[in-house]
């Protein structure tokens, strides 16, 4: 996965480099985006990790490690399609599931 991941930012930054205006369709996306969640950022991750949480025993745990803040769950490892999501505005690799909460 590390691969194909280090593979799939190369690519996006041949695209930026190719058309900076993709860049900046992002980042005026993300700066938006930012306004929305603004505050709600740790409730996000625990929403997203209680949806791929085994049932009825998910965990997360929070600590800071040197400079970082680390949070870690026992749900699903992100899948390709859930890393390009976290890479492209509005999409989403999440199947629509009333039983999901973020």
């Amino acid at each position: 996965m590390r691969k194909w991941f280090e593979s799939y930012m190369a690519n996006r930054r041949e695209t930026y480099i190719k058309d900076p205006s993709v860049c900046i369709s992002f980042y005026k996306e993300e700066n938006q985006r930012k306004k929305e969640y603004s505050g709600r950022q740790l409730l996000e991750l625990i929403q997203n990790a209680e949806d791929e949480a085994p049932q009825g025993s998910g965990k997360v745990e929070i600590w800071f490690e040197e400079n970082k803040l680390v949070i870690a769950n026992n749900g699903q490892p992100f899948s390709k399609k859930g890393l390009e999501s976290l890479m492209t505005p509005n999409v989403s690799a999440k199947l629509k599931d009333d039983q999901k909460i973020g």
